[in-house]
Order: structure tokens, then C-alpha cells, then sequence
């Protein structure tokens, strides 16, 4: 917002100020055509310096005081008038007026500025409003779809694992039936599947996301601890071993989440 800037209203005075007080250089513009071009110029030269001194933090109506007699102006030229010829009225009514054009300015400015500050206030204000129903229902909607989305992911990586480790062991020449491809297959699947499953639903977490990491890392800590005495009825060993690899895996992530996010 270019607050103050009038430049018709400058031009003017500039020009009955030049006219009263720079007669000389005001009469040689005149004649060579120049008149004008010179008040735009000042015009122009005094709304750029006010702007900059506006950057460096002054207010508009102090900017105006410092450079206004810089380019509109000026002081009366040399050998203009005598000491007993001074026009005393004269530049007592010049002098008022820059006091209360001032003052005029400074008021516009100020009353400028709150309606401006009173116009944003209120389209934020509506803004938030229109915008908090979206949110609120999106943090509802991350929080239900969370846990769906995570155990979704974490089975189709460890299904990608036990694709990718699968053929890279094949590539290698291991049988499909040895020891070490079946350790393998069975540490990268629940290492993928603890790990997939604790970072996919931190990440759709809309908050309070170290706390998210332990609740998943507890429910499958729990999850487990009951499965565990069916797989040693059972004397099923590898179970055994992913399940420590799952618990390793959550344990690990939910650390690093925490680190992060506390």
C-alpha cells in the first residue's frame, strides 16, 4: 500500500514553491520546456526515498518530513531577498503548511493503515473459519484410516521382501529348501513387516507421533506375547525366530521414532 503517495497533489506544490522561492531556476525550465519533466522527476525522486527510508523502519509521516524539502521544497535560492526584505508571511504560510500537510498526511496514513489492518483481520478470521472444519475432519479421517493403512503396507512389504530376497538367493545358487534360505526369507519378511508397519503409521499420524510409535510397538509386543505359547507347543522354531525378529525390528523403530519426535 502506497500510503501518502500523491503525486498531483506534490506537483502542484512544488511548482507554486518553486515559482515563490527557486524563481530563477523555475523561469529557465519554463522556457526550455523542462518544467515539467523536472517536477516529475522530484516527484518521483521524493516517493522513492521515502519508500526506502520506510524499508529501514521509519514511518511513513517521518520519511515524508526528512525528504520532502530534499526535491519539492527546496530552500529559496541564493540572493533571492534581502535580509529586511524577507518575506516573513510568506514563509511563515509555507512553513504552516508543511505543518499541517504533515499532519493531514500522518492522520490519512494512520486511518489508511487500520482500515487495512481491519480488512485482513477479518478475511483471516474468515479464512480460519472456513478452513477448520476441512481440518478437523482430515485429522479424524488420519486417525481412523491409520491403523488399517499401516498393517495394509506392512504385509505388502514383507511380501516384496520375501520376492526380493527370494531371488536374489535363487540368483546365488541356494536351494529353495536349505537353512539359509529359509533363515533368510524369514528374518527379511518380519524385519520388513515390524519395520513397515511402526514408520507407515507414525507417518499417517496427524500428531503425537513418538506416542504413536510405542502404542503400535506395545499392541505388537502384545500381539506376539500371545502367540508365542501356540508356536512352542507346536515346536515351531522358525515362528520363534521371526517373532524375535518382529519384536527386534519394532523395538528399533519405535526408538528411532521416538528420538525424533519427542
Amino acid at each position: 500500500m502506497s500510503y501518502g503517495y500523491e503525486p498531483k497533489v506534490w506537483k502542484e506544490k512544488a511548482r507554486q514553491h518553486w515559482q515563490e522561492f527557486q524563481p530563477t531556476r523555475f523561469n529557465e525550465l519554463s522556457a526550455s520546456n523542462q518544467l515539467e519533466d523536472a517536477l516529475d522527476y522530484a516527484v518521483e525522486q521524493t516517493w522513492a526515498e521515502m519508500q526506502s527510508l520506510m524499508n529501514g523502519g521509519f514511518q511513513a509521516h517521518e520519511a515524508w518530513e526528512m525528504v520532502r524539502e530534499n526535491y519539492l521544497f527546496v530552500r529559496e535560492e541564493d540572493g533571492l531577498y534581502d535580509d529586511e526584505e524577507l518575506p516573513v508571511n510568506v514563509m511563515h504560510e509555507y512553513n504552516q503548511w508543511l505543518h499541517d500537510e504533515s499532519i493531514r498526511q500522518n492522520e490519512e496514513w494512520l486511518k489508511q493503515f487500520e482500515q487495512d489492518a481491519e480488512v485482513e483481520s477479518r478475511v483471516a478470521s474468515d479464512n480460519s473459519k472456513n478452513k477448520r472444519p476441512n481440518i478437523a475432519w482430515l485429522t479424524v479421517l488420519r486417525w481412523i484410516i491409520m491403523l488399517p493403512i499401516a498393517v495394509v503396507i506392512a504385509y505388502l512389504a514383507s511380501r516384496l521382501a520375501i520376492l526380493v530376497t527370494g531371488f536374489g538367493l535363487a540368483s546365488e545358487g541356494y536351494s529353495n529348501f536349505s537353512f539359509w534360505t529359509r533363515f533368510y526369507l524369514v528374518t527379511s519378511e518380519h524385519v520388513v513387516l515390524g519395520m513397515a508397519f511402526v514408520f507407515t503409521a507414525v507417518g499417517i499420524a496427524p500428531s503425537h507421533k513418538h506416542i504413536v510409535g510405542i502404542s503400535t510397538s506395545v499392541f505388537t509386543l502384545l500381539l506376539t506375547g500371545f502367540l508365542i505359547y501356540p508356536m512352542l507347543r507346536l515346536s515351531d522354531y522358525w515362528a520363534l525366530w521371526g517373532a524375535f525378529c518382529l519384536v527386534t525390528s519394532i523395538i528399533v523403530s519405535t526408538i528411532n521414532v521416538y528420538r525424533r519426535y519427542r
